[in-house]
């Protein structure tokens, strides 16, 4: 796993859970696969993760698991200022027996309470029952007690995630909580019927499947019968009254009964769920969900294993953060990182900084950092050899390297790419560019050596 694969899980950890926690899961109408990242932290402060005390945290339950299945010691790096560690392992076990035998390490060490075998997306693939529900539930508690669980699994690969969250309650009283919840189904329900309206759905259809809806009781264990409960429960909402608490569930009834109803008017109707609109209300309402748990998120745990079929190894690369992470440093657009080695970086005159992975203690010659510009390809390189070489840079033709290599595994040369060399004294620099045909800017990575 590299540092690239570090975003990709992060982004990974937060739509797992979105998708598994609460209401927000209710309000995602289409087919499962619509459903779908220089101050040092030396090495002996990396390997107090590896010591186990009488009392130990959330990390170093799972940090002590890795140990024990076999992980060389932890070494710490920096991502974007924060503290983050990785561990490899290699063995000849495959990844779907490697699930196995890392989710017994887990209860063992008391991080899990019990092996999660199935992945999420092996969950998600199922057709929506009661027990799918059941299990959703259960995956949710186990992902907010900072359990780890599969996300993917296959023959040759698998991922596994987890996470600390701060309880939202720390923040904002229940009431409040259970209001915002309510408010949210109802926002999503005027979303939802404007996009079926927009993507042409039958209105007969809709009133058909609002007459069914009408009065049904809330499905027991969902997401929308749990808030019920809440609300009932509750001898006043906002300093309202129980009078107010009885608005709340009537709301939240009629609310949830809506979106049901235009979820089952769609299910009717399966063009429907090729119309853009629709699929842009999922894509919206899990991008919510994910912003909202980034604010959360105090801590993460990852692990991905890859099998190379040639030689029936499988390296398993764990990677963990300390209980101090910021999510929103690694998943925003542009990070002003302010560390030493990041300075050290050049940006040209239209680059953004996104990422920043520095090696610290042994490790700290090595750094790479992911950066965009909305300048094209060639406009960006001509600027980098410009600066670099007023700041004494040797410029070495790092695209005729890069011919040559392609050239002997007859690949394709790129013609949207760009490869870049430097040398200073004992410092190397390789700047790689590449047109991203999705975003329609230039993606630039930077890798440093000392």
């Amino acid at each position: 796993m590299t540092w690239h694969s570090v975003g990709k899980n992060l982004a990974r950890i937060l739509l797992t859970c979105a998708i598994i926690l609460g209401i927000g899961a209710a309000i995602v109408v289409l087919s499962p696969e619509s459903k779908a990242t220089r101050v040092a932290v030396d090495t002996a402060r990396a390997n107090i993760f590896w010591m186990t005390p009488s009392t130990p945290s959330n990390t170093q339950k799972f940090t002590a698991a890795l140990r024990d299945l076999g992980h060389e010691p932890p070494r710490a790096y920096r991502l974007n200022d924060n503290n983050v560690y990785f561990s490899t392992r290699v063995t000849h076990k495959s990844p779907e027996m490697l699930v196995h035998e890392y989710q017994q390490a887990f209860v063992n060490s008391g991080l899990n309470s019990r092996a999660w075998l199935q992945s999420t997306e092996g969950l998600l693939s199922q057709p929506s029952t009661a027990s799918r529900m059941t299990q959703f539930d259960e995956r949710s508690e186990a992902a907010m007690a900072g359990e780890v669980l599969p996300a993917s699994v296959s023959r040759n690969h698998f991922v596994m995630t987890g996470m600390l969250v701060n309880n939202p309650a720390d923040s904002q009283s229940e009431d409040d909580s259970l209001t915002a919840s309510v408010e949210a189904i109802e926002k999503a329900r005027v979303r939802l019927a404007a996009s079926y309206t927009q993507c042409g759905g039958d209105p007969a259809a809709l009133k058909r499947a609002q007459q069914r809806a009408k009065n049904q009781p809330l499905q027991e264990g969902s997401a929308a019968q749990k808030l019920d409960t809440a609300l009932a429960r509750q001898s006043s909402c906002d300093s309202g009254g129980p009078q107010y608490c009885s608005d709340l569930r009537e709301r939240l009834n009629a609310g949830n009964a809506e979106l049901k109803a235009i979820e089952a008017a769609i299910n009717a109707q399966p063009g429907l769920k090729d119309c853009e609109a629709l699929r842009k209300f999922d894509r919206d309402t899990l991008s919510m969900m994910s912003e909202q748990m980034t604010d959360r998120v105090y801590a993460f745990r990852s692990l991905e294993a890859t099998r190379d079929p040639a030689s029936g190894q499988t390296m398993v690369t764990a990677s963990w953060s300390d209980e101090e992470f910021d999510m929103n440093s690694v998943l925003a657009d542009e990070y002003p990182v302010s560390r030493n080695g990041a300075d050290e970086i050049p940006l040209c005159d239209s680059c953004k900084r996104a990422l920043s992975f520095d090696g610290t203690a042994d490790e700290a010659l090595y750094s790479t950092h992911s950066l965009w510009s909305t300048e094209p390809v060639s406009r960006v390189a001509s600027e980098y050899i410009s600066s670099l070489t007023r700041d004494g840079w040797d410029y070495i033709d790092g695209d005729s390297l890069a011919r040559q290599v392609l050239a002997r595994i007859e690949t394709p040369e790129p013609d949207t790419g760009s490869v870049l060399r430097f040398r200073r004294d004992q410092q190397s620099m390789t700047i790689n560019l590449r047109s991203d045909r999705n975003s329609g800017r230039t993606l630039i990575t930077v890798g440093t050596t000392q």
